[in-house]
C-alpha cells in the first residue's frame, strides 16, 4: 500500500443491552472519534480504541484493538435507581415481588377513581441488617391546599430486615395532592403529586441510610414516578427503564435517548406516560433538531392524563406551541414545567393566580431536578422583599450616581436588567443582618415609576423565577414602604 492510499478502515459495533444511554469511542489519544445513543457502528481505521457506555450516573469501557475483522461489544449497565427493575444496581426480587402485591391492594380509601402508591425500600446490598422502624415513618399525604389525609406511616406495611421495605397504596379521587416529608436534615419538604383518572401514580423511593445500618431519611428530590394504567409492576418493561434513564438525563440535560424513541414521542404514538412527559422536556431542553412541535406529543398525553395535568399543560408553552389558558393554581410536579410556567408569566399573569398555592410557595423551592420540590419557611419570603427593595435601590444609586436628571427609557432599562442581572440574585439569598439597613440612596418614586418597565419586569421574573404575580406584589409592597403608606 502506497502513503496515498488512504488508511483500511475496520467496523466497530458498540450497543447497550436495552438499546440506550450514551455510547463514546475515543482513539489512542483520547480524542473522541464517534458517538451515539444505544447502538453505533462506525468503519475507523486499525488501532487502539477505548469504548465508554454510560446509563444515568454509571459507565463500563473497555479497549479494542482494530485489526482486520469486525469487533462487537455489548454493555448491559445497571445504574442506580429507587425503582427494583432488573438489571439495575439494586434490583431485589424480595422488593420486586411486595410492589406486585401491594400496589393492588388498598391500604386507605379517601376517595375513588385514582390511586396513589408509595414504595420505599433500603439497600443494604444484602449484608448489613437496617433497622426498618423508620421506613416511610415521615411521609404523609395531604390535599393540594395542605389538609392532612392519611399519615403513610401509619398506614404503610413493613417488612425485610436486610433491605426493608414500606409500601402504602391510597384510594383517591382524581387531582393534585402534596407528598410531604422530611429531609437528611430534618427540614420539611413538599411535592405535587396528580392523581390521575383510571390510573395509579406510583412513587418509588429509596432510603439513605447510616454506617451503623439504620434509616437517615428519604430521598424524595431522586424518586421515580410512574403512571400505571394497570395496578401492576413489571420489572422488564423497556418502557419504564427509558423513563427512568430520561428522568436521569433530566438532572444533567444529557441526551440519552435512541433516535426510535424520539420519533415515537414527537409522532404521539408512544405507549408510557410519563416516559412521553420526561421526553418531552428533555429532546426540546436539548433542541433536537426534529423536534419541531411537541402537538402531537401534548395531544397523546392528554389522552392518557386528561385535559388538566399541570406538567401537560406547561409543554404548550415551548417557544413555537400554542399556550394553554390552564391556571397553575398548584405547582406542576416537574421543575421544567414549572420554569416555563414562570417565564411565560411574564406575558402573561393569569397563569399563576396570585392567590394559589403556586403563588404561595413560589419562593421557598428547592434547585433540584426534575421535580419541582419546596420547603416550607416564612423567613424566605422576607429575604425576597429584601432583595427587591435593595435591587431597585441600587438601579436608582447607580443612575443618581452618574447624575442624569431624566434618563432616557432606554438608559433606565439597560441600567435596571444590569443591576438586576449582577445582584439580584445573590441578594435573594443572604437577607440583611436583623437590625440593620442597607446602605443606599433612597428611590425616587418617579424614577421607580419609569425604572420598573415591562422589560425590567420580565427581567425580575426570569431571574428570580418568580411568577409575575408575586413579583408585581414585591413591587407593590416596595412602593408603598418608599410612599410611607404603611
Amino acid at each position: 500500500m502506497s502513503q496515498s492510499d488512504p488508511p483500511v478502515k475496520v467496523p466497530l459495533h458498540v450497543r447497550t443491552n436495552d438499546q440506550a444511554g450514551e455510547i463514546c469511542v475515543t482513539d489512542g489519544l483520547f480524542r473522541p472519534v464517534a458517538a451515539g445513543i444505544g447502538n453505533l457502528s462506525v468503519d475507523l481505521p486499525r488501532g487502539v480504541y477505548k469504548v465508554k457506555a454510560r446509563e444515568g450516573f454509571a459507565e463500563k469501557e473497555d479497549f479494542v484493538i482494530l485489526r482486520d475483522e469486525p469487533v462487537t461489544r455489548s454493555f448491559t449497565i445497571r445504574f442506580s435507581s429507587p425503582i427494583p427493575l432488573n438489571d439495575t444496581a439494586e434490583q431485589d426480587p424480595l422488593h420486586i415481588g411486595a410492589i406486585q402485591e401491594h400496589c393492588a391492594r388498598a391500604h386507605f380509601c379517601a376517595g375513588e377513581g385514582s390511586s396513589i402508591f408509595v414504595f420505599e425500600r433500603c439497600w443494604g446490598c444484602g449484608i448489613t441488617p437496617i433497622a426498618n422502624r423508620r421506613v416511610m415513618d415521615s411521609l404523609n399525604l395531604h390535599t393540594a391546599t395542605g389538609e392532612l389525609i392519611v399519615a403513610l406511616g401509619k398506614r404503610a406495611y413493613r417488612s425485610g430486615e436486610v433491605n426493608p421495605w414500606a409500601a402504602c397504596s391510597v384510594e383517591v379521587r382524581p387531582g393534585a395532592y402534596r407528598l410531604t416529608g422530611t429531609t437528611f436534615k430534618g427540614s420539611p419538604i413538599e411535592h405535587t403529586v396528580m392523581a390521575v383518572p383510571g390510573y395509579q401514580t406510583q412513587i418509588y423511593l429509596m432510603c439513605r441510610t447510616t454506617p451503623h445500618g439504620e434509616v437517615a431519611g428519604n430521598d424524595l428530590p431522586d424518586a421515580t414516578v410512574v403512571y400505571a394504567r394497570e395496578r401492576t409492576f413489571d420489572p422488564d418493561s423497556r418502557d419504564r427503564r427509558l423513563a427512568e434513564l430520561a428522568r436521569l438525563g433530566l438532572r444533567t440535560d444529557r441526551n440519552v435517548l435512541p433516535d426510535d424513541t424520539v420519533s415515537e414521542i414527537l409522532a404521539g404514538t408512544f405507549r408510557d406516560p410519563i416516559l412521553g412527559l420526561l421526553g418531552a422536556h428533555l429532546i426540546t431542553r436539548l433542541r433536537r433538531p426534529d423536534a419541531t412541535d411537541l402537538k402531537l406529543t401534548i395531544a397523546r398525553l392528554r389522552q392518557f392524563l386528561g385535559p388538566a395535568h399541570p406538567d401537560v399543560e406547561a409543554l404548550t408553552l415551548y417557544p413555537g406551541g400554542t399556550p394553554t389558558s390552564f391556571a397553575f393554581t398548584v405547582p406542576p410536579p416537574m421543575k421544567k414545567s414549572w420554569l416555563l410556567v414562570v417565564e411565560a408569566s411574564a406575558r402573561n399573569p393569569a397563569l399563576v393566580p396570585r392567590d394559589s398555592v403556586s403563588a404561595r410557595v413560589a419562593r421557598d423551592l428547592s434547585a433540584d431536578e426534575p421535580w419541582l420540590f419546596w420547603s416550607p419557611d416564612d423567613g424566605g419570603k422576607q429575604s425576597a422583599n429584601d432583595a427587591l427593595k435593595q435591587a431597585l435601590n441600587t438601579v436608582a444609586a447607580h443612575i443618581n450616581l452618574g447624575k442624569i436628571s431624566k434618563p432616557p427609557a432606554t438608559l433606565v432599562g439597560s441600567v435596571a436588567n444590569f443591576a438586576v442581572m449582577k445582584w439580584l440574585w445573590s441578594m435573594r439569598r443572604s437577607a440583611v443582618a436583623p437590625g440593620t439597613e442597607a446602605k443606599l440612596p433612597p428611590a425616587d418614586s418617579a424614577l421607580l415609576k419609569s425604572a420598573v418597565s415591562e422589560a425590567t419586569i420580565e427581567a425580575l421574573v426570569n431571574t428570580l423565577r418568580l411568577p409575575r404575580g408575586n413579583v408585581e406584589r414585591m413591587i407593590e409592597n416596595f412602593k408603598k414602604a418608599t410612599n410611607g403608606d404603611k
